[in-house]
């Protein structure tokens, strides 16, 4: 029966699809802490570094200005 067919077929690629999910999220759990360790060694190379951010909307109703941030 061609019904039957079809549902054997979209059933397989769903399962080969949440597979292929659960193996992606699974390695990016496993390689996280990796991930970190080299950001923040990437940021410490950085040095000091300072931005500043424009406040348009602030949350407060404040007055509009700029917020910085100094990272050392």
């Amino acid at each position: 029966d061609d019904n039957d067919d079809a549902t054997t077929v979209a059933l397989t690629v769903t399962l080969l699809g949440a597979g292929a999910i659960a193996a992606a999220m699974i390695i990016d759990i496993v390689e996280a802490p990796d991930h970190v360790r080299l950001a923040n060694e990437a940021r410490r190379a950085e040095g000091l570094t300072l931005s500043l951010t424009p406040i348009i909307l602030p949350a407060d109703g404040g007055t509009v200005g700029f917020s910085g941030a100094l990272r050392f």
